[in-house]
């Protein structure tokens, strides 16, 4: 009895644990369009436009703490390593503490693009969701998350002086499960694990061993 009663106490604590905000991170725009299926808006910055704010369908995208000036490629074509797709993308100097702020019109819980640094380094985001990540320099690399929990912002900073560039975006809803968190897998693992030894060893306790 004891053995089905410590089992038990597992699954129950493993019921206790909270609901918490789960994102899953991606590196790769294939993986990211698998997950997130059809139906997302996609922007490639082919339309001319500079200033502090930029304004596309859906969104806008804001500089801070910076220059507070966002250009166009074909504009200002001296960083033209973070083109990804088509012929133009957008781009800022991260210097000092600058964050290029993107506001969605409706709450979006998928977010990828490629974004482009001139040096390497970390770029780090907060606002809907936070992490950070590595970038080559004049590399452009694939960046998306999922989140089951919708958000309308995300800011992103590289501070120490780089140009960063945005191209190829996409955003939306995704229908995806929630994930659990490193502490809802470590429970379950903890309490399949209790279940399975307790019912080993009971089978072991019911066995009757016969001799010829």
């Amino acid at each position: 009895m004891k053995k089905y009663l410590f089992a038990g106490s597992a699954i129950a604590l493993l019921s206790a644990v909270p609901a918490q905000a789960a994102e899953v991170i991606f590196t790769d725009r294939t993986a990211f369009d698998a997950a997130t299926g059809a139906g997302l808006t996609f922007e490639s910055f082919e339309t001319e436009q500079s200033g502090a704010t930029v304004n596309y369908p859906g969104f806008s995208v804001t500089e801070s703490n910076g220059f507070d000036f966002i250009t166009h490629t074909s504009i200002n074509s001296f960083f033209t390593s973070a083109t990804s797709d088509g012929a133009n993308s957008i781009w800022f100097d991260d210097n000092g503490s600058s964050l290029a702020t993107f506001v969605f019109d409706a709450p979006i819980n998928a977010f990828g693009f490629d974004v482009a640094a001139a040096a390497a380094g970390t770029m780090t985001f907060s606002g809907g969701a936070a992490g950070s990540f590595a970038l080559g320099a004049d590399t452009p690399t694939f960046f998306g998350l999922i989140s089951d929990t919708a958000f309308t912002t995300l800011q992103f900073d590289m501070s120490g002086g780089p140009e960063v560039g945005f191209d190829a975006l996409s955003f939306g809803i995704a229908n995806v499960a929630a994930v659990p968190e490193p502490a809802t897998w470590a429970f379950m693992i903890f309490g399949f694990g209790a279940i399975g030894g307790a019912l080993r060893r009971n089978r072991k306790a019911n066995v009757k061993v016969s001799y010829a």
